[in-house]
């Protein structure tokens, strides 16, 4: 049989406010699939060594890059519009 095994969770509020703690109840059981796609958001894997038929991409690969690129490119752009005001004195 081919499938993924899976464990149920609880989400319980942080005991000092923001991002809710996950807490395994114990429940697993395997469901059969000949392919899984997981939608994580901008969790990166925790377990490095995944196996040869795990495949990553965006921010499961790289984790939450979009700030990162995001800040970048307002910072190049604050130097090119730095370097035409520049110019023009």
């Amino acid at each position: 049989m081919c499938g993924v095994e899976v464990e149920e969770v609880e989400w319980l509020p942080a005991p000092e406010g923001g991002r809710p703690v996950m807490q395994p109840t114990g429940k697993k059981e395997v469901i059969e699939a000949d392919m899984v796609l997981l939608a994580m958001g901008f969790l990166k894997p925790q377990h490095p060594a995944l196996p040869e038929n795990v495949f990553l991409a965006g921010d499961a690969a790289s984790g939450a890059s979009l700030v990162v690129r995001a800040l970048a490119s307002g910072r190049q752009v604050a130097e090119e519009i730095d370097r035409k005001l520049k110019s023009k004195r």
